[in-house]
Formats: structure tokens, sequence, C-alpha cells
């Protein structure tokens, strides 16, 4: 998970709890990019927010599909806004899905099993 908020972070966590998913955060697009650049084989999915101050979360996901072996890994953005603009934009830039913060639990395990299943 890239995300600044550790209120988010935590609350990722606690909905992955008993699911068999380990979460792994990173505090922003810097960290979260050379956290997958090093451990890129053990990731299976990456929820990316799009609003943090380091680094805009489109971004990200622009270096993460330009990456020959990140471009691999499932991106679902995960974040509050309404803008449908950014939302489209994301897809067509390769995020396999968007949520909405704040969401419930089912929510984010359906999209997750979804995507990890290939069924997005």
């Amino acid at each position: 998970m890239i995300d600044d908020e550790p209120t988010c972070q935590m609350s990722m966590d606690i909905l992955l709890s008993n699911t068999g998913y380990t979460l792994v955060s990173a505090s922003g697009g810097i960290e979260g990019l050379k956290y997958l650049e090093n451990n890129h084989r053990d990731i299976d999915l990456v929820l990316l927010d799009l609003m943090m101050p380091d680094m805009y979360g489109l971004n990200v996901l622009s270096e993460i599909m330009s990456h020959p072996e990140l471009c691999k890994i499932p991106v679902i953005i995960q974040s509050g806004t309404n803008d449908h603009k950014e939302i489209d934009r994301s897809i067509s830039f390769g995020a396999k899905a968007y949520v909405r913060k704040p969401y419930q639990r089912q929510q984010i395990l359906d999209v997750i099993d979804k995507i990890l299943n290939d069924k997005i």
C-alpha cells in the first residue's frame, strides 16, 4: 500500500486481518517506488493513493507502468477523490480498478480477489 496517511494504512491493515493477505505500507510515492523496485518479486498487488504530498499518485502509477518488472503488478487506486477525469486517467494509465475511500471490508476484498484471480 502506497499512502501517506497512517490512518488509512492502519485501516487497511485491520480490513485485511485474518484474510491471508499481508500488507506492507509505504508512506509516499518515492518510498513506495523504492520498495517496489527492491521487492517486486514479493508483491502481488499495489493499493495506491492519488493525493500524496511527495509524489502524485498518477505519477507513481506512470513510473510503475513504465518499469519492465513493476508493470506486471496490478494496481488498485484507492482514493477519496470524486474527480471522474482522474479516475478515468488512472485506468487509462494501467490501474486495474478504483475504490473510493472510505471503503467497506467486503468491498475491498471483492476487488482484490477479482484482480488476483484475473477476473478484472
